[in-house]
């Protein structure tokens, strides 16, 4: 049972407040897509982890019945695996049948946006409902300037052009789909809003990419004394900087959402293969 039935509502995460036993609990809405997009979708062989990797951060989410979605349960990811599949404890202490052996959505969110997934077979056991993994999941990003912290990557790097053969390598504190926060040593160039940055460009190992035009728009102090950090949008982006934005940014939130992120250049489409 994939999307089908319903029709597009938003792309943004959206939640409500429902007071559960005296204690305000977030209660987010499943987005209604008819047709996802491929690259929305994490296939099972990852979907276990990926809720791991969520509830392990943020425990809550909402289920939902297909036929009904004005009664939403509150409940805690207790465990995601494929020996006991997804075990999760109601927050609300409320009857239990509507949900046994029906069609619910069930609803996560982290800082990257929102998790949702069809399951089935639902059964109560010891307090707990328990469904089996569904066969993929939905990640929805919150919005287009979204943006996702950079990879532990020290290989990763953003090289501006200074001009007269020379090159500075900044570190990637985090990036969207059409801008980036890049972190630099204090005192070898002089940021001011407003500067361009022509032909910079994406390198790893040996891979590089397309150049780019960036804009600074914000500078701030870095996480140490020495350093500095500067926000930065695309200026005149090509097609091919827009997609090489656009593979960075999702790879990199596709990867940490399956717990993957020690590959999560593997399907970057300036990155070639051979890279390690």
């Amino acid at each position: 049972m994939r999307w089908e039935l319903v029709q597009l509502v938003s792309c943004f995460v959206k939640f409500n407040l429902l007071r559960v036993n005296n204690v305000q609990t977030n209660i987010f809405s499943p987005e209604l897509i008819k047709s996802p997009q491929a690259d929305w979708m994490i296939p099972k062989k990852y979907v276990g982890r990926a809720i791991t990797h969520i509830y392990e951060k943020q425990s809550k989410a909402t289920i939902y019945l297909v036929t009904d979605f004005s009664k939403p349960l509150p409940v805690e990811i207790v465990s995601a695996n494929d020996q006991q599949g997804l075990l999760m404890r109601p927050i609300d202490k409320t009857s239990l049948v509507p949900y046994i052996d029906a069609s619910c959505i069930v609803v996560l969110c982290d800082e990257h946006g929102k998790h949702q997934f069809l399951v089935n077979q639902i059964r109560v056991m010891d307090g707990l409902l328990q469904a089996p993994l569904p066969n993929e999941m939905m990640k929805i990003q919150r919005r287009e300037d979204f943006r996702v912290q950079g990879p532990a990557d020290e290989n990763f790097k953003l090289i501006l052009h200074l001009g007269a053969g020379q090159e500075l390598e900044t570190k990637v504190v985090n990036i969207s789909r059409k801008g980036i926060l890049i972190d630099m040593r204090k005192g070898v160039i002089e940021p001011e809003i407003g500067r361009v940055w022509f032909n910079a460009y994406f390198e790893r190992l040996k891979s590089s990419s397309e150049s780019f035009t960036l804009e600074v728009k914000r500078i701030s102090q870095g996480a140490a004394i020495d350093r500095i950090r500067c926000g930065c949008v695309l200026q005149d982006p090509t097609k091919g900087n827009l997609k090489d934005f656009e593979s960075t940014c999702d790879a990199i939130n596709d990867s940490r959402a399956s717990g993957t992120l020690n590959r999560w250049h593997h399907e970057v489409s300036w990155i070639e293969s051979i890279s390690v």
